[in-house]
């Protein structure tokens, strides 16, 4: 099992100093996709007034293996 760490950054970032073992990396990025989900439900408002939610997922050695994001777009009208 490894240590995973799910940083989140929603207008503010929070690092998680707790982590989360899991069997593979595969299964942080599962965790890491489930997470941005729940995340994005509980504060809807939170998302949209920053306009972008990411989870950034580490490993016990501070290393970025990658980032799971949601973010909007605007669209201006055509002319």
């Amino acid at each position: 099992m490894t240590r995973f760490f799910f940083h989140t950054e929603n207008g503010a970032v929070r690092l998680d100093t707790d982590g989360v073992e899991l069997a593979s990396e595969d299964a942080a990025g599962l965790e890491a996709t489930g997470l941005l989900g729940a995340l994005l439900a509980d504060s809807p408002r939170g998302f949209w007034d920053a306009r972008r939610l990411t989870v950034t997922v580490a490993d016990a050695h501070g290393q970025t293996l990658f980032t799971v994001e949601a973010r909007t777009r605007h669209h201006p009208p055509s002319s």
